[in-house]
């Protein structure tokens, strides 16, 4: 069986703008893939990106927290589990940022949910500082994005004053959040109180102008890292804001 790939990445052709697809298995399964400059990616789409199982459980914070649950001691988290857990968050991120682009919210919120609780961990057990602020300082961007998928669900579900109450609930997350002594933390607090504010401001109006969906579709770019794109819009949305 030959390994050169190259009939399949010329069957699909590189474009930033349509680079993730869902296709089936030989058995069956759902996945996501993802086409990259030089090659593509596949996820699992449940349980954790990569499949990889730890014992019973299907993450590696599954386990820890069934040692949490059942330590009769003082509970800690080694270096051994800080690396885990820093490089399970990573593999979530991933995932969560491509659901994110494919509008799977409900897939968001659970991978959000899923760093979210590392966060707690390593909060309370780490006493690994570097480690510490490398996972905490990302926590107000895990708190937007949670807070933007569930309120996306509400008003798909249209339950209007349900996803204004999420958004709200949010910001005051944020707010209170313990402050983490980094550029990304201090960065990402401010703009994801603005931005979760001005969805708050666009379910009140009820409106949806050309400059609310650039908008979106800023954020979108943002999140993606396509900071190309990402001027592009904000180039088009400050044209418009004048006109308008």
């Amino acid at each position: 069986m030959s390994q050169d790939i190259s009939s399949i990445l010329e069957e699909w052709k590189y474009n930033e703008d349509k680079n993730v697809r869902i296709i089936y298995t030989s058995s069956g399964k759902a996945v996501m893939q993802v086409r990259e400059i030089m090659g593509i990616s596949q996820y699992e789409l449940d349980g954790r990106p990569d499949g990889k199982k730890f014992d019973s459980f299907d993450s590696y914070l599954d386990l820890v927290l069934d040692r949490e649950k059942n330590s009769s001691i003082d509970f800690n988290l080694s270096r051994e589990d800080l690396r885990a857990l820093e490089n399970e968050s990573r593999l979530y991120y991933h995932r969560y940022l491509l659901c994110f682009q494919l509008n799977d919210f409900g897939r968001v919120v659970r991978d959000t949910e899923h760093n979210i609780e590392i966060c707690r961990l390593i909060d309370l057990y780490s006493e690994d500082n570097e480690v510490r602020v490398n996972v905490l300082q990302y926590r107000p961007f895990l708190v937007k994005m949670n807070a933007i998928s569930r309120a996306m669900i509400s008003l798909q579900k249209n339950i209007k004053i349900l996803a204004r109450q999420i958004l709200e609930s949010a910001i005051g997350t944020l707010r209170s959040m313990p402050e983490v002594n980094t550029s990304v933390f201090i960065l990402e607090k401010s703009r994801s109180i603005s931005y979760l504010e001005s969805a708050i401001k666009q379910l009140d109006t009820g409106k949806s102008s050309v400059v609310d969906t650039l908008v979106i579709e800023l954020e979108r770019a943002v999140v993606m890292e396509n900071y190309e794109k990402a001027a592009q819009l904000r180039d088009r949305i400050r044209e418009l804001s004048n006109k308008q």
